[in-house]
């Protein structure tokens, strides 16, 4: 982990997905973005959702981490034959929403030893990317701790499948 471009505190699970990115290019973004339309639509609908808090390019960034959620999830066949549910996600929400941990709590992956979920990982990355990126750093406070709930919970969902 330490040997990659970002850093010693890089996450791969994001990593992958936006190196894929920049090699690729917006082709790549698209492919993603109609593979998860086709086998998780809901994950588009809740993405899309989000455009009436954000502009455009907190909008683009936080779908870009929502991607980066479904790359680091696509291979598992569970996630390829199984729909997250509605009820899941807004149970999942709602607890996420309710977390005492704030946004300016970025943590390292073996700050959690006992944390082994694959979602646990990647919604430490998804701290680190809200501290890290610019864009994100200028979303007002409320619309951070928002949108890392909404992340947060579909990478369990994801996870629980």
């Amino acid at each position: 982990m330490n040997n990659n471009r970002n850093g010693p505190h890089s996450f791969p699970a994001l990593d992958r997905y936006y190196r894929k990115l920049e090699l690729e290019g917006g082709d790549y973004h698209c492919q993603v973005i109609m593979e998860i339309h086709r086998l998780q639509p809901l994950i588009i609908s809740i993405l899309r959702a989000q455009a009436e808090y954000l502009n455009r390019d907190e909008m683009d960034e936080v779908v870009k981490l929502g991607c980066a959620i479904w790359d680091n999830f696509s291979e598992r066949q569970s996630v390829r034959c199984r729909q997250i549910s509605f009820d899941h996600y807004t149970a999942s929400f709602r607890q996420n929403m309710f977390s005492r941990h704030s946004v300016s709590e970025v943590h390292e992956p073996n700050a959690y030893v006992d944390r082994t979920a694959a979602a646990d990982i990647l919604v430490l990355a998804i701290h680190k990317r809200f501290a890290s990126s610019p864009v994100l750093k200028k979303m007002n406070v409320y619309n951070q701790g928002f949108q890392i709930a909404v992340l947060k919970s579909l990478a369990e969902c994801l996870d629980a499948l």
